[in-house]
């Protein structure tokens, strides 16, 4: 759970919970048979590219991506009988392991301790591709067979056939972002999978990048969870910060803004969107569903249109409510209780179709018109590798934030983080120049104890200290 709270300040959703984090107020207020893992190792100097460059990895040797044969029928806590028993390393992140649990949906499992050998002999076995760890970090990286490709405007459908039929690939457009292509080698190995993307990627004139389409787990980012009333009595961060117990000059002075003074919008309206990008969005949601507009859940294959938690999930749902929690008289009320809200679930998703997130944010209908689409697309995660940059999932970002509301642009928020650190290092989507990132501060006006700094850092919103 993250700041972006800081970002975004307080208030969260459930009679009996209530999370302090600030929206960032005044912008809205402004407005992812084949044959399988090679016996041959890996190449020595493996590598794939991203928005940064060149991403050395490391190959596990006792780990793997089991791909189920389709029409296999599993679901999350389901693992069927054929395959060995989950293991975790200690060592996993918790975030690690929910994405393992996620990506069973996809009938991908993760097996540990056995040989890939052991595992194709198994007929509902498609394929197995070992897991791989950026050089000098421990957290893993879950390949699948698959290759993000984008090429230059005007690059012709038959050029693009010809080279990936010269690849050995089969080849499926994407229908959201210009460009977008999956490449799926016919035959299955790690090598074959990243040769034949840094091939492309370092070699195809016309490909603008290439890298293979990974899952990548990511975290929440926001202060711990505080129970606490409503806004009259509690919610510092938006107004009323000395009377509901702030120092002075802590709160944001909504009310101000909210004045009816300044127009019959001065709490937002409808067709002004904030789209929520994170783990779940309760789209029912007594102070949620009011704003509703649109939502779209990425963790299950094929998406559908509900991104409301599995359960034990609430960060999503606590920031559409910082947000745009509904003028309605009970519960909380958000920085913009008017606009309109739009939520993404995608933290089971792979890299290719977290960037469909961002796309579906600016079009919805994917009608080429924007009228539809969100004005503020908030996010308050990151990769738990905070160094990794997709070059697919940045090149959405940058669309939205660039030709997203028909060419004007959206504002494309993410948190800081909460690492006590400098962003540089731990929130590698917080540096693009085409986002927003917000740090947080605490009801004493002062920097809050967790929240990350440095020159990437373009406003500081209320917050709480963790247990204050």
């Amino acid at each position: 759970m993250s700041h972006l709270y800081a970002l975004l300040g307080a208030s969260m959703l459930r009679r009996t919970e209530l999370l302090t984090w600030v929206f960032c107020i005044l912008c809205v207020l402004l407005m992812a048979m084949g044959n399988a893992y090679a016996v041959a190792p890996p190449a020595r100097d493996a590598y794939f590219h991203d928005y940064n460059g060149i991403i050395p990895i490391v190959v596990s040797e006792d780990a793997f991506v089991v791909k189920l044969v389709d029409g296999v029928g599993v679901s999350a806590g389901n693992r069927p009988d054929f395959l060995p028993p989950a293991l975790y390393p200690e060592s996993l992140p918790e975030s690690a392991k929910k994405l393992e649990l996620k990506m069973e949906n996809r009938g991908l499992f993760i097996v540990r301790h056995v040989e890939p050998d052991v595992l194709l002999r198994i007929p509902q076995v498609e394929w197995v591709l070992p897991l791989v760890y950026r050089e000098g970090f421990g957290v893993p990286i879950y390949p699948q067979n698959k290759i993000i490709v984008r090429f230059e405007k005007g690059t012709s459908a038959a050029n693009i056939e010809t080279l990936a039929e010269s690849m050995d690939c089969d080849l499926t457009a994407l229908p959201r972002g210009y460009g977008r292509y999956i490449f799926v080698p016919r035959e299955v190995s790690l090598n074959i999978l990243l040769e034949t993307a840094n091939t492309i990627h370092e070699a195809a004139e016309s490909a603008l990048y290439a890298h293979p389409d990974f899952f990548l787990p990511k975290a929440t980012y926001s202060p711990p969870v505080i129970e606490d009333t409503y806004y009259i009595t509690q919610q510092w961060h938006l107004d009323g910060d000395v009377a509901k117990g702030a120092m002075p000059g802590s709160d944001i002075n909504v009310e101000a803004a909210w004045d009816t003074d300044n127009g019959s919008f001065a709490e937002g309206k409808f067709e002004i969107r904030v789209s929520v990008l994170d783990e779940c969005v309760e789209m029912l949601h007594f102070d949620l569903y009011p704003n509703w507009w649109a939502g779209l859940d990425l963790d299950v294959f094929p998406p559908d249109t509900d991104p409301s938690p599995d359960g034990g999930e609430r960060h999503g749902t606590s920031c559409a409510g910082v947000a745009v929690a509904a003028a309605n008289d009970y519960g909380v009320r958000g920085a913009a209780p008017r606009c309109g809200l739009m939520g993404v679930k995608f933290f089971g998703a792979s890299v290719s179709e977290q960037a469909d997130g961002y796309y579906f944010s600016v079009d919805p209908d994917y009608s080429g018109q924007h009228e539809d689409g969100a004005a503020i697309l908030s996010n308050s995660w990151g990769y738990v590798d905070g160094t990794l940059l997709p070059s697919d999932v940045v090149n959405a970002i940058n669309f939205a934030a660039i030709n997203g509301r028909d060419g004007l642009g959206c504002l494309v928020l993410f948190a800081a983080a909460n690492h006590d650190h400098t962003v540089n290092g731990v929130q590698s989507l917080g540096q693009l120049p085409t986002v927003l990132t917000v740090g947080g501060t605490n009801s004493n006006a002062m920097h809050t104890e967790f929240s990350d700094v440095g020159p990437e850092v373009y406003i500081a919103t209320p917050t709480n200290d963790r247990g204050d």
